[in-house]
């Protein structure tokens, strides 16, 4: 059976199956919500038709942990915490720590490319970095915020979300999928 976009959804019965079995409506989180930053944005039918594209809307945050080696980052975010099925997280910011630990002004990250996801930890690589701190280094302490592909496989890794306006959280949203 086919419906037009916007029509509801009719009972069961409507449908030609019988009443008498149990139905139940399940609706896969993700981008009709949120968009995102790999899959969705590369796919948008809207900017094919020249119409400004749907803006992403889930960030990802985790800490640099460890930079083991040139060009090499650690950070505290893995296959546990985003999704990976489609495309790997994209660095979008960086907030380096300041000299007390806390997380300073936000600055774009370019060329920074997470390379691989374990259960907990992001690989990523700084080779191709042309912006971020003064010497384009993240350190320990900074925080980096990702861009997910595929929100699906994200939104129903947590019990809940923080709607946020700017740098104030505005709402803790329950996500139950």
């Amino acid at each position: 059976m086919t419906r037009r976009l916007g029509e509801p959804l009719q009972a069961a019965a409507d449908d030609g199956v019988p009443a008498a079995l149990p139905t139940r409506v399940v609706l896969r989180s993700g981008a009709y919500v949120t968009h995102d930053h790999g899959h969705y944005l590369r796919t948008d039918p809207w900017t094919r038709l020249g119409a400004e594209p749907l803006r992403p809307a889930i960030t990802v945050w985790a800490s640099v942990l460890s930079a083991p080696e040139p060009g090499l980052v650690i950070c505290g975010m893995g296959r546990r915490d985003v999704s990976f099925d489609i495309d790997l997280p994209t660095p979008l910011v960086v907030r380096p720590a300041d000299a007390d630990g806390r997380p300073g002004e936000a600055r774009e990250l370019s060329g920074v490319v997470v390379t691989a996801l374990n259960d907990q930890h992001a690989y990523l690589s700084l080779d191709g970095a042309t912006e971020g701190p003064a010497d384009g280094a993240l350190r320990p302490g900074d925080v980096v915020g990702f861009g997910i592909s595929h929100p699906c496989t994200t939104l129903d890794k947590y019990r809940t979300a923080l709607v946020t306006r700017g740098d104030e959280v505005a709402e803790q949203v329950t996500l139950s999928f």
